[in-house]
């Protein structure tokens, strides 16, 4: 056998392993990245296709204060309002569901929202699902 030929030969098969690792390295990182992407559009676009919006969220420790935005065809009223609240995944009860005056169609307005539990703290995550006139918005929250 030629020994001028097996260094060559080596050297080949080793650059197509190392090129066909570095294809598959970003083949799996270009599917993660469209995922992401992906995942972020379709939230964009219920948000922003939702006849139902938070549009502003803010504590004070014992209070979420939300300001919702109403195109669901129907004036809504602190009545009107279902709100459920998870924090980092266990479920929470609302205390007490407030608005200052009803929320008129294409308009919008504000709802309070009291926990049972005392406090809202930093360090956690809250989803914040409110329900009227039949439509559903989520919201994920992280108290700073």
């Amino acid at each position: 056998m030629n020994r001028k030929l097996v260094s060559p030969v080596i050297a080949v098969m080793l650059f197509i392993a190392l090129a066909v690792a570095a294809v598959g390295e970003y083949f799996i990182w270009y599917k993660s990245f469209q995922q992401k992407n992906r995942e972020n559009v379709m939230e964009e676009i219920e948000s922003k296709g939702s006849k139902l919006r938070i549009v502003g969220l803010e504590n004070d420790n014992d209070t979420f204060y939300i300001t919702l935005e109403n195109q669901t065809g129907k004036e809504i009223t602190a009545s009107d309002v279902y709100v459920e609240i998870e924090c980092n995944g266990k479920k929470e009860e609302p205390l007490k569901i407030t608005g200052r005056k009803a929320i008129p169609d294409g308009e919008k307005g504000d709802i309070e929202v009291s926990l049972v539990r005392s406090k809202i703290t930093s360090d956690e995550i809250y989803t914040i699902r409110i329900t009227a006139n039949g439509v559903t918005t989520t919201e994920k929250y992280s108290a700073i």
